[in-house]
């Protein structure tokens, strides 16, 4: 009879800290975007959380796209590798293009300059 083997509790450090780094570009972008869009940019908040409730369902429907993707992946790096390294490129442009906003789509008044007194 097959005995059961299970990770020991170093792997499992090892494995479960290999996403530390999605993870905190993740939290960035959910606690900074949302304050930059609307106090920044100028965007209605109403739109900010609509793209990002669009964002979400976007989300849910592409994990299911490529864990079939990635089911039938056959590769020398192995099923899930491939997937998991390439994307990491993609987000730091992403990263860099969310806070990159063309200055001309600024609005100059939302932001008060540091000359003019915010009380008059």
């Amino acid at each position: 009879m097959n005995e059961k083997r299970y990770l020991k509790w170093y792997n499992k450090i090892g494995y479960g800290s290999g996403d530390i780094a999605g993870n905190v570009v993740y939290a960035f972008l959910t606690f900074f975007v949302m304050i930059y869009l609307t106090d920044t940019i100028g965007l209605n908040p109403g739109i900010v959380g609509t793209l990002m409730a669009v964002a979400k369902i976007f989300d849910g429907i592409s994990d299911v796209i490529f864990g079939f993707l990635i089911d039938k992946t056959h590769t020398k790096m192995g099923k899930a590798r491939p997937w998991m390294l390439w994307p990491y490129f993609g987000c730091g442009v992403c990263l860099f293009a969310i806070f990159a906003i063309p200055t001309s789509w600024v609005r100059l008044h939302s932001m008060p300059s540091s000359s003019s007194s915010t009380w008059s």
